[in-house]
């Protein structure tokens, strides 16, 4: 063959490759807000998916949408079978491609590849529909009732998923007594024997291929978070943190704990919040009643029914006059004033300064920005009736999606 040519063949080839890798990336790292408008024909709402200046990237087709999570997002689609209307979530790509089909009653988020799975009409031990699958929507990890109850097991954090295996009546009793059931698929797949699905079951941990690492032991259990877990084992009392080994790290000896949060954990003691580090030490004393987790630096405290900020040195840097208050996220925070029924949020920054005045309602928008924008809601007068519409913000209290009737953030439905 001649050089030359050879030469040429292998750049050109490069370049496609190049040309093809570049164009999958950038469709992997955009950014995609779901929004929502109002289609005559249908009489309802319907969803797509717009950039951060407000262009349709998905053209609205959806009965309901959630934000992209690792580059996937769960949809809801409305069916009819007949005479009967139904619903059923997938779950998209961010170029509108659905990955998996919608025809699940659950699902969950794309986490560490897998996806929890639940279809509402063929659990049964022949088809293993239930149970975490790939992105791809095939089946990784069966769920079958025999194995562990749906409603009771975890996304999957750090690499490991909570679960919570169903027992029968005589394993149920040995596990009162203290005995621990070591092999997970073995000992917990006979049928007849008159199952126990119960938030008393104990629970456990599993790894990506599905084999129980940490036996279920466990009466409360959390997901793993900056690598310790928060669990009470029964029948222990009270709560400690435990290693990806199932090792206690922090001792139980907590009334109630919290999930790791930058290196803190809020923890009760005494009937009153403080916070301890990853060496179980208290840092911050328990003097609250309430307290949130530490996000960008700051965590919100309550005192006398006003909430308030402190940084990790337990210091007040946000003083205590807000009603209501959110977490931290891209140097902004909610706060709101007023009652449960009459109230307005607006946004300050780590300083305590006002951006954002107090004009929204909070509705079920959870009032965090990501990627530069916020979900927010507002009541309007529309032909003498007081409406509530909802758009998107940014940074500086501007609209960038005009609000529309309807609510953006929740579901109606069920979803994981």
């Amino acid at each position: 063959m001649n050089i030359k040519y050879l030469k040429y063949t292998i750049i050109i080839v490069v370049s496609v490759l190049t040309l093809s890798n570049c164009k999958q990336n950038t469709s992997n790292n955009k950014i995609l807000y779901p929004y929502m408008v109002y289609n005559d024909s249908i009489k309802s709402n319907i969803w797509g998916y717009m950039d951060s200046l407000g262009n349709t990237v998905i053209k609205p087709q959806f009965h309901n949408a959630k934000p992209f999570v690792n580059g996937y997002a769960k949809v809801f689609v409305c069916k009819q079978r007949g005479y009967t209307n139904y619903g059923a979530f997938g779950m998209i790509d961010k170029d509108g491609n659905m990955i998996i089909p919608a025809e699940y009653e659950k699902i969950g988020n794309n986490s560490y590849g897998l996806i929890r799975l639940s279809h509402p009409k063929k659990r049964d031990n022949k088809k293993y529909i239930d149970g975490y699958h790939n992105k791809n929507g095939e089946l990784s990890i069966a769920c079958r009732l025999d194995d562990f109850c749906w409603n009771q097991n975890s996304d999957f954090s750090e690499g490991l998923a909570v679960v919570c295996p169903p027992v029968t009546s005589k394993q149920y009793k040995k596990l009162k007594e203290g005995k621990e059931l070591t092999e997970f698929l073995e000992k917990l797949g006979a049928k007849g024997q008159g199952k126990i699905y119960s938030t008393q079951n104990l629970y456990g941990y599993i790894n990506k291929q599905g084999r129980l690492i940490i036996p279920n032991k466990f009466d409360y259990a959390k997901s793993f978070s900056q690598g310790l877990a928060v669990v009470r084992q029964y029948p222990q009392k009270k709560m400690g943190y435990i290693n990806k080994s199932g090792e206690f790290i922090i001792n139980p000896e907590f009334k109630f704990a919290r999930s790791f949060s930058e290196g803190f954990a809020a923890v009760l003691i005494n009937n009153k919040y403080g916070f301890i580090n990853k060496e179980g030490e208290v840092v911050i004393q328990p003097t609250y009643k309430e307290v949130g987790d530490f996000n960008e630096g700051l965590a919100w405290v309550e005192k006398d029914n006003k909430y308030g900020f402190i940084n990790t040195k337990g210091e007040v840097v946000i003083d205590f006059k807000y009603d209501f208050v959110t977490d931290f996220s891209e140097g902004l925070v909610a706060v709101g004033k007023g009652d449960y029924i009459n109230n307005k949020w607006g946004f300050i920054n780590a300083k305590g300064e006002q951006i954002i005045d107090l004009k929204f309602i909070k509705e079920l928008n959870d009032l965090k920005f990501k990627h530069g924008l916020c979900v927010v809601s507002v009541n309007i007068k529309v032909n003498g009736t007081t409406e509530t519409r909802t758009g998107y913000i940014n940074k500086k209290g501007e609209w960038i999606y005009q609000p529309v009737k309807g609510y953006w953030n929740s579901f109606s439905y069920n979803i994981l």
